[in-house]
């Protein structure tokens, strides 16, 4: 029996497609039985059938897994809705075979097969890609071609369609949605998500984010993306569980052009990536794709690992005397960064100093800066790039009036299709990143802020995607010039900044959602982003950490969003920062402000003298064991399996657990990633020795017994 089953499988292989790492006998399953395509990276098997229907399997412990569905076909890899055509499969000729080509680019050398189908008039091209520097992904696109005689109107093009067997599941969710939304989260329910990419309508969410999607059990995990550097205004990854459990991983662009006779679309840049554990390897696989491209991240200053104040404590109308008081505590604490936050200017776009708050000349702010870096601080400025107020809008802080940029240049301004001015955050016209003369005009912005007034760095914030423009005047080739230009302002910013002074630090927030893929060039700091809750921050270190690079400088946010009590932020878990390597925050107040904060909420914000003595405690912690510029350990322990939760970093050859669970933990820790030896078991915090354990080669990880409460902070010490 073996002998017949060896022999099917070769003369398959030889019949079809056997790349040279396939095995001899590939997994059985239904999709074998009329296979167009077999192509294997590394762990990862795709199988289409002749209606382009894809079957996944993953190699584990020399066992391969199936990962697609086994009582049913899966839909097809790509499909495309045309208005007033009925659908069909598109189908691969009877006896057709795809033909191979060597490939050579940004990713490597590698290797492409193509499988031609058919529907109709319609001819589409597959593209299956594998290169040995990304084992365990394959990149697959496709072009569409109009082989009739009249146009066709494509409601959507749907690509890299992959359905996946229920099972237990985590999911990470690429797309910036909204302010507050979970991107990790437990698949137990059937839901839906459509993910849009672009920029979402003013007051309807945020935009942008991250192109792909991760869903994960306890035997593998599979990732769906698309791995272009640039922004597609009209592009999905929808997300869908149904009531079975099976998973639905996918790509989408919609509101296309009419296909015309004789022309092609090309699809989305897709990727499948198959994996173990959570969704730091698919995130980590994706962050080397963008840097091939020359999307890399920089490296940041020491400086960018330093602990954190932020004037929002304060909200909108924090005083120079506010600001210039809190510095002898903020010395005494060991923090480092003063940032002046919201609100320190007259209108959105001008970036004046308010007269109300800093004088007629703004010299306050000078004043300001000038005392910070007497007292050895530096100093972060707020604001949003490309934003400008116009009358007849308002926010909480103030109701717009006609900024001077929009007065003197209404024609920079983004339009709508509908010829009016397009809108963004806070219901703010948007300046078009594509003009030559707004990339001028932020860099004169930015040379003021850091030349002129002193700042030593941004928090550049509430950014997310920018929509597409139609002003005519403009000329653009397509309106998608406007969100594809949005990097070169970002690139404007950084660029300036560092050339003036090198060590500056630019944090760019995507306010509680992910951080959008073609800006990651631009920034030195990543933050958390208005988390809600410590298991927010914990979780959003993890993804910035596997984004942006395993030592990048990620700012926890302010420490008192680690908790909320009917409203009020009331958060002290410097645990939540410190334990994932993050950098430590906080907006307190101090003195105890003499009027009236408008949130109420806000008057939890004051350092009383028992606040003081944890912040102290927490911030000295923080600053002795330096994890901030550590290595993140994100490949050790699966954030939605593993229990207890655990992080890792390891500082000077010395790893660093932070434990964490809900309330009370009493039982086993297991302690991964240490090389053979003799360990002490040291809890840092208390200062407190917790036990020895042995680690024997090729043996299993030690386990220690362990009990704390909501989280544990320990290091292994080796011991000679």
């Amino acid at each position: 029996m073996r002998r017949v089953l060896r022999a099917r499988a070769v003369a398959l292989s030889a019949a079809l497609l056997a790349l040279a790492s396939c095995p001899a006998r590939p997994p059985r399953g239904p999709a074998h039985q009329a296979v167009a395509a077999l192509v294997q990276s590394g762990a990862l098997k795709l199988a289409l059938d002749r209606r382009l229907r894809p079957t996944l399997w993953y190699e584990r412990s020399g066992s391969w897994i199936r990962l697609s569905p086994d009582d049913a076909p899966s839909p097809a890899l790509f499909d495309a809705a045309i208005a007033g055509v009925s659908s069909g499969d598109f189908i691969v000729a009877d006896g057709a075979r795809p033909t191979r080509q060597a490939l050579a680019g940004a990713f490597g050398r590698g290797e492409r097969v193509t499988v031609v189908a058919r529907r109709g008039v319609l001819t589409l091209s597959v593209f299956i890609d594998r290169y040995p520097r990304y084992a365990g992904t394959l990149f697959v696109s496709a072009r569409l071609k109009n082989g009739g005689k009249t146009p066709l109107r494509l409601a959507r093009f749907r690509q890299t369609n992959i359905t996946l067997r229920a099972a237990a599941r985590w999911a990470f969710q690429g797309a910036a949605i909204k302010w507050g939304k979970p991107y990790v989260f437990s698949l137990a329910k059937a839901q839906r998500s459509e993910n849009f990419l672009g920029a979402a309508p003013a007051g309807k969410g945020a935009g942008g984010g991250l192109p792909l999607n991760d869903v994960w059990s306890r035997s593998a995990g599979v990732a769906v993306g698309h791995s272009s550097p640039e922004a597609y205004s009209a592009a999905y990854a929808p997300l869908e569980r149904d009531a079975r459990g099976a998973v639905t991983l996918a790509l989408e662009q919609r509101a296309l052009a009419p296909l015309a006779p004789g022309a092609e679309l090309a699809s989305l840049p897709g990727f499948v990536h198959a994996h173990a554990g959570d969704f730091y390897r698919a995130v980590s696989t994706y962050r080397r794709m963008l840097a091939d491209q020359g999307l890399r991240a920089p490296k940041p200053p020491q400086s960018a690992y330093e602990g954190i104040w932020c004037s929002w404590g304060y909200e909108f109308n924090a005083a120079v005397d506010e600001m210039t008081g809190v510095i002898f505590k903020l010395k005494a604490l060991g923090l480092r960064w003063l940032v002046v936050d919201d609100r320190w200017f007259e209108r959105y776009g001008d970036w004046t100093p308010r007269k109300s708050l800093y004088g007629s000349t703004g010299q306050g702010l000078k004043l300001l800066v000038r005392t910070a870096h007497e007292a050895g601080l530096k100093v972060k400025l707020w604001w949003i790039p490309l934003v400008v107020e116009t009358k007849g809008k308002r926010y909480a802080s103030h109701v717009y009036q006609d900024s001077l940029v929009a007065k003197r240049h209404p024609e920079w301004l983004i339009l709508d299709k509908h010829g009016k001015v397009a809108r963004g955050v806070r219901d703010l016209a948007l300046l078009c990143p594509a003009l030559p003369d707004v990339r001028a005009y932020v860099h004169l912005l930015t040379e003021r802020f850091i030349k002129r007034w002193g700042f030593d760095g941004h928090k550049l914030d509430v950014v997310f995607a920018v929509p597409p423009c139609h002003n005519p005047a403009h000329k653009h080739k397509s309106p998608d010039d406007a969100p594809r230009a949005l990097a070169e302002i970002m690139r404007e910013i950084y660029s300036t900044t560092h050339k003036l002074k090198p060590q500056a630090v630019t944090e760019i927030c995507p306010c509680g959602t992910t951080p959008h893929h073609v800006w990651l060039p631009y920034m030195n700091q990543a933050v958390t982003a208005d988390p809600v809750g410590s298991v927010q921050v914990r979780r959003r270190v993890k993804l910035l950490k596997a984004l942006l690079g395993d030592h990048f400088a990620v700012y926890g946010d302010h420490v008192e969003l680690t908790r909320f009590d009917k409203g009020k932020e009331v958060g002290r878990d410097f645990a939540a920062s410190i334990g994932t390597g993050a950098v430590v925050g906080t907006k307190f107040t101090w003195p105890r402000p003499s009027r009236a904060l408008p949130d109420q909420g806000r008057q939890t914000m004051f350092l009383d003298a028992g606040k003081e003595r944890h912040w102290t405690r927490w911030i000295r912690v923080f600053n002795e064991q330096g994890l901030a510029s550590g290595r993140y350990r994100g490949e050790l322990y699966d954030i939605g399996f593993d229990r207890p939760e655990v992080h890792v970093v390891e500082k000077d050859h010395v790893l660093h657990y932070g434990v964490f669970a809900k309330g009370a933990f009493r039982g086993a820790l297991e302690l991964r990633g240490l090389a053979p030896g003799r360990y002490r078991i040291v809890d840092y915090v208390a200062k407190k020795a917790l036990g020895e354990v042995q680690v024997k080669a090729g043996g299993a990880p030690p386990r220690l017994d362990v009990s704390f409460v909501d989280h544990l902070l320990v290091e292994a010490q080796p011991l000679k």
